[in-house]
């Protein structure tokens, strides 16, 4: 099943189960991102990805541009206890073995503490790198990151979440769902970024890219 399909079941399941009004407050969160212009600011192909050391789940440091030699797919994701984001680890899990027989590494990376890193990693059985920034201070770079309105903060709490904790931090931020895919020298190739954080980009999309780039 392609991750796009399993959004789609995902989707319908919840606008079952989650009442209306709560729904409604979820989508003007949504489209008020959208009519901002954030998508405006973000890494885009033909850019150069900025290097960083971030840590890794087991408190390594890991520099980006010395990962690997190959391509490289970063992906930004928001938490662990977003369904969505799940959804997505475990449909880049399942194409590893593809990206590896490519030479391209999988990396993603998350505002979440290591600790909770960790726990997304054993839950999800993964088996690629994730990287915690802290404080999103490498997803600022990338101008992927948003702050939370106060309705959606509150809804956020009422459902058990505390963005901010999991973060280890008291503003309430994430990362836009984002995908690079980069070159060897950190150039980007494919760029995706959407301000609905359903919307993920497949990893058959990926591998596309990647045999097009190894050709």
């Amino acid at each position: 099943m392609s991750l796009g399909k399993e959004i789609n079941d995902y989707i319908a399941s919840f606008n079952q189960n989650v009442p209306s009004e709560k729904r409604a407050i979820m989508e003007q969160a949504t489209a008020e991102l959208s009519a901002s212009d954030m998508l405006t600011k973000v890494i885009k192909t033909g850019d150069k990805a900025p290097d960083f050391v971030l840590k890794d789940q087991n408190g390594k440091e890991q520099r980006l541009s010395e990962i690997s030699t190959g391509p490289k797919i970063l992906t930004f994701y928001r938490g662990g206890w977003c369904p969505y984001c799940n959804l997505e680890l475990k449909a880049y899990q399942r194409a590893l073995a593809d990206i590896k027989e490519l030479g391209a590494t999988l990396i993603a990376v998350t505002p979440e503490t290591p600790d909770h890193s960790l726990s997304t990693i054993e839950k999800n059985n993964l088996e690629f790198l994730v990287l915690s920034d802290p404080g999103l201070q490498i997803a600022e770079s990338y101008g992927l990151v948003f702050s939370f309105p106060d309705s959606l903060k509150k809804l956020y709490l009422e459902f058990g979440l505390d963005v901010g904790a999991a973060n280890g931090m008291d503003d309430w931020k994430l990362p836009l769902a984002s995908t690079l895919i980069l070159a060897s020298d950190l150039s980007v190739i494919r760029d995706f970024h959407d301000t609905d954080y359903r919307k993920r980009l497949d990893p058959s999309d990926v591998l596309e890219t990647l045999r097009h780039y190894k050709a």
